[in-house]
């Protein structure tokens, strides 16, 4: 369904430029990386030898034609709408009643029931018979806090953070209170009369801009009679099947992101907890799965529940984020979106002729060194954790590792990039800060230990090849950054798109 996103990050400074790379690797390496690098500040056993791919690297690697000159042509659909999706969404609460809220309810009002004290006196305590002329349900109460209802009963879920029920939920939120009923009441029969209410919150309409979790199931038509197709296979005498080409149960949309297929949103727009809709829609003829591709099918919908994001400023990004600005977040973004789209391209253009054996032996002796603790956290062998975790063997991971490690290297060779003594002194210090932090706060160090830890594990257990090839990493994204040509194409209002095509007058040449 987000396909037209096609990829945006904009995290928290990582722990390295090494681990951003691995993330572009790969996503499923992550699961890998977070037992190792426990792994390796407990052992302190992996020392890294210095500078690795020291060597011509065009014996073992070519970079595509013009690798800044080949063909890029991408279009990120919206800018903003990587930030709903990635990081809104995943902050969105539960929804909180507020003052001039419009909500649906569902009301029962009751007669008072009238007693005689022992001292003679009439007391009004308890209910009694439903008024069932002023029963309402899924009524829209609005401006809630307006007293239009009752003040007293509106204002009871003033404040209130909102259970929402989902479609497996039974509980519902209900005010019960004893009122009387305003002489502006709608039913002019009660007005002024004292009543019991019961006042049971329903939900709030689903709009643009909140975050609402779905089930939904995507059926197969016949494009000429726009019904469902039956599954023959499936369907029995007594009951019929129709085929599906999509199913999702808690299903997160942020309204109005637009990173669903036209008009799927907009059918959610209006509608309350626990509703459910059919509606038609067609995929567009551009869409990557051949099953619907160009073709009207047709969704059932459940809506389960509805969040209210947080306000996107300068203060949630860096709350959230760790940015200090909206505007340096995004420029972030935005650059990180322009590198993994150069990168894809570069892992997808490039020959590997062969992988040198000295690099493929050091990686494959770390795996050995770490072998036993994987097998102790995982309760498997490292080849099954590869294998089920990344899909891949150990041959295909190291290579992985090894092919990224080449193209950076070789485009630095190619551009004479350098990491000069003061970037390298830079980095040392920033992982040891790092590292410092991360012993205080994880294990409870003082301050000069946590240093003295920190300074160690960055000197022996990273080493100096660790740093420099952090450093020179990040020289070789910034280059390749500041070589794009990046064309931004007019879109609608409140998007950003941008072309990204890659060029440069100068050959590239291996050494």
């Amino acid at each position: 369904m987000n396909e037209k996103l096609k990829k945006a990050s904009g995290n928290k400074k990582p722990l390295s430029i090494k681990a951003k790379r691995i993330i572009l690797i790969a996503v499923s390496l992550l699961l890998l990386v977070a037992i190792i690098i426990p792994i390796t500040i407990c052992s302190k056993s992996c020392i890294r030898s210095d500078m690795p791919y020291d060597y011509d690297m065009s014996k073992y690697i070519t970079l595509p034609d013009g690798y800044i000159g080949f063909p890029i042509s991408v279009e990120m659909v919206s800018v903003q709408a990587a930030i709903d999706n990635k990081y809104i969404m995943s902050a969105a609460k539960e929804y909180t009643v507020k003052n001039g809220d419009n909500v649906f309810v569902d009301i029962k009002v009751y007669k008072v029931k009238y007693t005689t004290s022992v001292d003679g006196s009439t007391v009004a305590d308890t209910k009694g018979d439903e008024i069932l002329e002023l029963r309402k349900e899924n009524y829209l109460l609005q401006n809630v806090g307006a007293g239009n209802f009752a003040q007293n009963v509106e204002a009871s879920f003033i404040g209130k953070v909102v259970k929402l029920p989902g479609a497996k939920e039974t509980i519902h939120n209900t005010a019960q209170v004893k009122v009387t009923l305003p002489e502006s009441f709608y039913a002019e029969a009660w007005r002024g009369e004292t009543v019991f209410v019961d006042m049971t919150f329903v939900s709030k309409a689903a709009k643009l801009g909140d975050v609402v979790m779905v089930d939904y199931t995507g059926y197969l038509l016949d494009q000429e009679t726009q019904e469902r197709i039956v599954d023959t296979e499936k369907s029995t005498a007594d009951t019929i099947v129709y085929k599906t080409f999509d199913t999702n149960t808690d299903a997160k949309f942020y309204l109005g992101s637009r990173l669903s297929i036209d008009g799927f949103e907009d059918n959610i727009v209006g509608m309350k907890i626990n509703d459910k809709k059919s509606f038609k829609i067609s995929f567009p003829d551009d869409y990557s799965n051949e099953t619907v591709k160009g073709k009207l099918v047709e969704f059932e919908l459940t809506l389960d529940k509805i969040f209210v994001p947080p306000v996107y400023d300068d203060a949630f990004v860096k709350d959230k984020i760790g940015v200090e600005s909206k505007k340096e977040f995004e420029e972030a973004l935005v650059k990180d979106y322009i590198f993994s789209t150069i990168y894809e391209s570069l892992v997808a253009n490039v020959k590997i002729i062969k992988y040198p054996k000295a690099e493929y032996n050091k990686e494959n002796n770390y795996l050995e060194q770490i072998e036993d603790q994987i097998k102790k956290e995982s309760g498997v062998t490292l080849d099954e954790y590869i294998k089920t975790t990344m899909n891949m063997t150990r041959d295909e991971y190291i290579k992985s590792k090894m092919k990224s490690a080449m193209i950076y290297y070789a485009i630095a060779k190619a551009n004479d990039i350098t990491p000069s003594d003061n970037d390298l002194a830079e980095e040392r210090n920033s992982l040891i800060a790092y590292y410092k932090n991360y012993y205080m706060d994880e294990d409870g160090y003082d301050a000069a230990t946590a240093e003295s830890t920190a300074i160690n594990f960055v000197d022996n257990s990273l080493g100096k090849s660790y740093i420099y090839e952090n450093v020179l990493f990040a020289l070789v994204e910034d280059f390749l950054i500041k070589n794009a040509n990046v064309t931004r194409v007019p879109i609608p209002e409140g998007e950003e798109s941008i072309t990204i095509i890659i060029a440069r007058e100068k050959a590239p040449v291996t050494k």
